[in-house]
Parts: C-alpha cells; structure tokens; sequence
C-alpha cells in the first residue's frame, strides 16, 4: 500500500511490515545480550570455583535468550512463527531420533569404541536441572532464541546484503548454530562428540525452520534429542544397563 501523495510506502503498512519481521535491530540487541553474557560467564568462571562459575554461566546464558526472545517478540513476531501442525510432532520424533542415534555413532567413533552409558545422582536437583530444565525449558527457549529471533533476524540480515536467499539462509545457519554451540561450550565441558552432535542440532533446525518459517517442529526435536539423553542416564544411573557400554 503506497502513500497516494508520495508513491512511497504508507506509514502504516510500513509499520505493519516491520511488525512481522525481525532484523538488524533484534539482531543487534539478541548479540550484545549474548556477547554480555559470555563476558559475565568468563569472568565467573575463571574468578571463581567451577561450581559456582558454572552455574552464573548459566543464568546469565539463560537472561541473554530470555531478552532477546522479549525483545523480538515486542518489536513484532514473524506471522505464524509459532503455528502448530500436527505433523511438526512426527517429524519432530522421527529427526530427534535420528539425531541421537547421530551423536552415539559420532561417539564411539571418537572414543574408539563402545561408549560408557551416562550416569547422573538421582536427587531432586537432578530432577530440576537434569531432567524438567532440558526437557521442557531449554528446547522452547533455546528454539525461540537461536532458530528463532537470531536465526531469522541474521537470515534478514544478510538476505538484504546478498540478495540471495539460499546464501542469506546459509549464512544465518552457520552463524546461529556456531553460537548455539558456543553458548553451551560456557557451561559445560565438550568433547569432540558434543561439539559434532550439537552443530547437529543445529544446523538441522535451522534448516527447518528456514524451510518452514516455523519453529514447533524444531522445537520437538529438540526435545527429543534432550529426552532421550535422560533416558539413558536414568538406565546407567539406575544399572539397567548392566555393562559399561552402549553399542
């Protein structure tokens, strides 16, 4: 819709274009939250006992996503960013699947073998932070913030830059998806598997959502990537396993 007067674009649906989707300025407050966020985490970690490090890595990871999910969603959602399908669960289970059966592959080829299964205290911290947080809360705020707000405002980004959408989409992916692995290279230990397992995930999801301008199947993949990982702890934790490893 023009401005009959100018031949420009009315003012209002300028304002409703921009309302539904997100750009440089999303893109600009979702990476100086994180960037504050790996800063406060370095120094936590590197000033205190791991510990107590650690677990300010993680809020302060936790506080980056939850502003730049905010902020994207005041500024105006992409339409239909959070529309359900019932296939985005199908998909979602089948890619999740696959994904773990990925990231044990990857494992026993980079430890030479079989894998020992992971093993877990079974208090209600475990419960909390071990089992309710990644199932439940890391997929939807961790989706929301990487394959959504970042992802889609870097593709905006750099589709304006290129002019093309296939380069515009790679590049947001591989940004996005290094940054999601860099954010949980702050609060925990990888190996060479988690590192490939997570890049994954990532780049996986990215796709998706690229493709589908919707996040509920990235979402469920996630989530099944992280439930079956506390399924196996809870089979090593609770020796159902019986032998040290998982073939």
């Amino acid at each position: 819709m023009t401005d009959p007067l100018t031949d420009e674009p009315s003012p209002v649906s300028t304002r409703r274009a921009t309302r539904h989707q997100w750009g440089l300025r999303v893109l600009g407050v979702s990476l100086s939250a994180l960037a504050l966020a790996i800063l406060i985490s370095a120094t936590a970690l590197s000033a205190t006992d791991l510990a107590t490090g650690t677990l300010i890595a993680d809020v302060a990871v936790l506080a980056a996503m939850a502003t730049g999910v905010v902020v994207g969603f005041v500024y105006g959602a992409p339409r239909g960013i959070l529309r359900f399908r019932s296939r985005d669960l199908l998909y979602g289970v089948v890619i999740g699947l696959a994904l773990r059966l990925v990231q044990g592959l990857v494992a026993q080829a980079t430890q030479g073998g079989a894998v020992a299964w992971p093993t877990a205290t079974l208090d209600l911290q475990w419960v909390v932070f071990g089992a309710l947080v990644p199932v439940v809360v890391s997929p939807l705020l961790e989706e929301l913030f990487f394959r959504g707000v970042l992802l889609l405002s870097a593709d905006t980004v750099f589709r304006r830059l290129t002019g093309s959408r296939v380069l515009a989409g790679i590049a947001a992916t591989l940004v996005s998806s290094a940054l999601f692995v860099l954010a949980h290279g702050l609060t925990s230990t990888l190996d060479v598997s988690a590192i490939v397992s997570l890049g994954a995930v990532a780049l996986v999801t990215g796709t998706i959502v690229l493709v589908q301008r919707r996040l509920w199947t990235a979402i469920v993949v996630h989530a099944v990537f992280n439930v079956t990982f506390v399924i196996l702890q809870l089979a090593g934790s609770l020796g159902t396993a019986g032998a040290p490893a998982l073939s």
